[in-house]
């Protein structure tokens, strides 16, 4: 599962910098994106995509939206990921859609009063 968040016109994404994923996207950046829900269970069609790796300051951009929407325990992975690897174990890939409707992000949840991580 791949947390998201929104860029302008695309979304961004972070990848580790050695994973296979990022390997066949430096070999072809066309990629197949899909909306999903909180499971990563495909919520409805697919559709083609260019994948652009950014700026190690788009990097941390893409880390503060994902603090900022996903909350706490997305703050918690990244950091832990920041201590034990550094700021160079991410990077930040951005996806630009083929088209032009494509209805990929929610709009942005918001927990209830009496919600509780734990």
């Amino acid at each position: 599962m791949c947390k998201v968040v929104a860029d302008g016109d695309g979304l961004g994404v972070l990848l580790d910098a050695g994973s296979p994923a990022t390997a066949g996207i430096r070999r072809r950046p066309g990629v197949i994106i899909a909306p999903c829900d909180s499971r990563g269970l495909p919520t409805g069609g697919r559709s083609r995509a260019r994948a652009v790796f950014g700026a190690p300051g788009l990097a941390a951009e893409y880390r503060v939206a994902m603090m900022n929407k996903y909350g706490f325990t997305t703050a918690l992975a990244l950091g832990l990921t920041r201590l034990t690897h550094g700021l160079t174990a991410t990077t930040a890939v951005r996806l630009t859609p083929a088209g032009t409707a494509w209805p990929l992000l929610c709009p942005d949840w918001r927990p209830p009063s009496d919600y509780s991580p734990n």
